[in-house]
């Protein structure tokens, strides 16, 4: 078998396949601050790909969009999966990057009654 060794924090090495992958949450697919963006924001965004709560909020999001039978809008999602509408918000560009939802017709929210796009799971 083909393998590497790796050094871990402290110095230990640990013997591992190369055809092994390493075990890492999906981040997203774009980034979450642009080049232009303040040092809090880049800091911020780097954060929460590192902790792994930009993955955790792709993956709950797109748990209950695929068990749901309609498309919603994100303020309709967010109200009704309880999630933070933000965080839909962010997360569904990602998702869609990645091939899991797609944006359906833009319709009047049921919330705010503005033209507002629809999104379901693939």
């Amino acid at each position: 078998m083909v393998s590497s060794t790796i050094r871990a924090p402290g110095g230990a090495s640990q013997q591992r396949s190369l055809f092994e992958q390493p075990q890492k949450p999906a981040a997203p697919i774009h980034p979450l601050a642009r080049k232009a963006d303040p040092a809090s924001s880049q800091a911020a965004a780097k954060e929460v790909i590192e902790s792994g709560a930009a993955a955790n909020q792709m993956r709950e999001l797109l748990t209950w969009l695929r068990g749901q039978t309609e498309s919603f809008t994100s303020l309709e999602i967010a109200r009704l999966s309880g999630m933070d509408r933000y965080n839909v918000a962010r997360r569904l560009p990602s998702l869609e990057k990645a091939g899991c939802v797609e944006r359906g017709r833009i319709r009047p929210c049921s919330i705010t009654g503005r033209p507002s796009i629809e999104w379901r799971a693939r």
